[in-house]
């Protein structure tokens, strides 16, 4: 088995493990050069995710993401893995899992980790999926950006029930 690690163009990783015939190893799968360039001031009902391809089946392990806390204290949030609604948006109505619960410290900018290990998700090569927040109320984090110009825009986000792609 290999694995991989998946980065957002938010800012965010998401490990993979990969199905390997030979060797087991761990790769790092990243969309964008993991500097931040600022973040959307998103509010309750808004949704920011990134869309992620393995190239080969995998098991998710783990996500990693740069987060923006615009309370300054400590507190939970969801994350979701959805899968693709088949026109490269989140299908928010069949989330492969159930949502996972993130903690930021309250620090204006942070790194957290999120493992997946025990969802056992499992998704075969070329299956488009996403990794998100929908947004509960006004004051949760939110993902930091990617400034880097993308050669595929894989990041999304709805606002006031309207999608758009991010950078």
């Amino acid at each position: 088995m290999r694995f991989a690690f998946l980065l957002f163009s938010a800012v965010m990783l998401v490990a993979c493990s990969i199905e390997a015939s030979v060797l087991d190893s761990l790769v790092t799968l990243q969309y964008d050069d993991g500097s931040a360039s600022g973040y959307f001031d998103l509010e309750s009902g808004d949704i920011e995710a990134v869309r992620f391809t393995p190239l080969h089946p995998c098991s998710l392990l783990s996500i990693r993401l740069r987060i923006h806390s615009r309370t300054g204290r400590t507190q939970n949030f969801a994350l979701y893995i959805w899968a693709d609604n088949g026109g490269h948006q989140p299908d928010i109505s069949a989330p492969l899992a159930l949502p996972l619960v993130a903690h930021s410290s309250g620090a204006s900018s942070e790194w957290i980790d999120v493992d997946l290990r025990e969802l056992g998700i499992e998704l075969p090569a070329l299956t488009d999926f996403f990794v998100g927040h929908l947004l509960d109320t006004d004051d949760e984090p939110v993902f930091y950006v990617d400034g880097t110009e993308p050669t595929v825009y894989r990041s999304v986000l709805r606002m006031g029930g309207t999608w758009y792609v991010e950078l």
